[in-house]
Formats: structure tokens, C-alpha cells, sequence
């Protein structure tokens, strides 16, 4: 069954998103070159060096990155761990030699952490631990709580957005991509519009709203 438009773009990857997951799967080749520049020697030179060091740095990020870009738990946490070993890594060797490329490799730690704060971000985050499909959202979602009835079931919406909602609902008789109809009997011309189930997890679902 082919799904609505609705549906598909919450499935969109975020723009950052793709950024991110490419930049950390091209750093690592920036690096060594740039390394190898700053020591005026060669890249074989430098691998053959520090290999296991280099062996590290240059596979760990490629591997995040690209679990990223296919919104893999793994990645998620992979990432996480790389960057509090990158934090320690940069900030040891700049206690050893505070040469100007130790100092500049804390704007690296510096990068690494703004990224993770992006990653944290709840409908950021979601996707990758959720334990059923879930995409990411196109608009930011308000803790708002108000009356809904859906197939005629009165609950209480714990966020709202313009696309969509999500109520508490344990043990939900629904299935995923499900057409449901909706109504808020509080809104200032309450309708009863189509919608569709696209998130279900242990406490609740997520709905969107569909032909808006």
C-alpha cells in the first residue's frame, strides 16, 4: 500500500541531518591531509606513523556518519562515545604540547558537541530509538493538551502541531499507517477531519493529519 504524502514527508531526512552524516564521513581524509600539511609530511608518512591512532579516527566517524544518514541506533550511540573519546583525546595532547594544531583541534571537540546537542533534541532523537517506524518532523510540536476524539474515543492530546498530535494511549487497538477520524470538540469551528496513525510505542500514538 502506498503511503499518503503526509506520511512519506515525516520520513524525510532533516537537511542537518544529511550534512552532518557526510561531513563525519569526509573529515576524517580533511584531517589527515591537513595533519600531514602542518607536519610537512606525507600522508603515508603520517598513517604509517600513528596507524592504529589514525586507524581510529578516520573508520569510527565514517561509520557514524553513515549509520546516521540511515537512521541506525547504533550510529546514534557510536557517535556519542566518538565524541567523549575525542574530548579526552584532544584535551590530553593539548596538556602534552599546546601547539596551535592542539589548539585547533579543540574547535573539532567544539564541533563534535554541537552535534550531539542537535541529535539529543527530542523529534531528532526519536527516530533512531523508537521502537516502531517514526519520521522525523517537519514542524516543531507544542505540549498542548486538549480534548480529541478519535474513531469516537475521547482522549487528551499531549502535543499539538499544525501536521499532527500524540495522545497517551497504552495498549492502542491501532495499526500503523491506519485512517482515523478526529475531532476536537474545544477548537473555535471544530470539524471532523482524516487522519492517520503514524507513530505507535508503549504509551501512546502519533497522529497526522492528512488532506489538510
Amino acid at each position: 500500500m502506498s503511503l499518503p504524502n503526509e506520511r512519506r514527508r515525516r520520513f524525510q531526512r532533516p537537511k542537518r541531518i544529511t550534512v552532518i552524516g557526510f561531513f563525519l564521513m569526509i573529515e576524517p581524509f580533511l584531517q589527515i591531509v591537513g595533519v600531514s600539511m602542518y607536519k610537512d609530511v606525507s600522508v603515508a608518512a603520517l598513517l604509517q606513523e600513528q596507524f592504529p591512532v589514525w586507524l581510529f579516527f578516520v573508520f569510527v566517524p565514517v561509520i557514524s556518519g553513515y549509520g546516521l544518514l540511515h537512521i541506525q541506533k547504533w550510529a546514534w550511540y557510536l557517535f556519542a562515545f566518538y565524541s567523549i573519546f575525542l574530548t579526552v583525546f584532544n584535551s590530553y595532547a593539548l596538556i602534552l604540547q599546546q601547539t596551535g594544531y592542539n589548539y585547533f583541534a579543540l574547535v573539532e571537540t567544539f564541533l563534535s558537541f554541537i552535534i550531539i546537542f542537535y541529535l539529543i533534541q527530542d523529534d531528532i532523537s526519536a527516530p533512531y530509538f523508537k521502537m516502531y517506524p517514526r519520521g522525523f518532523r517537519g514542524q516543531m510540536r507544542r505540549p498542548i493538551r486538549s480534548n480529541v476524539e478519535i474513531n469516537g474515543i475521547h482522549k487528551i492530546t499531549k502535543d499539538r502541531s499544525e501536521t499532527g498530535f500524540y495522545v497517551d494511549w497504552e495498549n492502542a487497538d491501532l495499526e500503523l499507517n491506519e485512517e482515523v477520524e478526529v475531532f476536537f470538540p474545544d477548537d473555535e469551528t471544530p470539524l471532523i477531519r482524516k487522519a492517520g496513525v503514524v507513530r505507535i510505542d508503549e504509551a501512546g500514538v502519533g497522529i497526522a493529519f492528512r488532506n489538510r
